[in-house]
């Protein structure tokens, strides 16, 4: 999962916030395939402009298949 949000940060970092979030929702979807609430999860990604909102619904999908 850390690798996830570092991964996140970067695409923010490089391309800026605006361009950052869309090109993440790709990355994001190959992230979870496969895993359990997936589609569900990418639903709700793909609808987030706010790159917290979006690290927080990571650490929340992510989070919860850790424990």
């Amino acid at each position: 999962s850390e690798l996830v949000y570092e991964h996140y940060d970067a695409m923010l970092e490089y391309y800026g916030t605006h361009l950052g979030v869309g090109i993440a929702r790709k990355h994001i979807s190959w992230y979870c395939t496969g895993l359990p609430g997936a589609n569900e999860f990418r639903n709700n990604i793909n609808k987030m402009n706010d790159p917290k909102q979006v690290k927080e619904a990571l650490k929340n999908y992510f989070g919860a298949l850790i424990e």
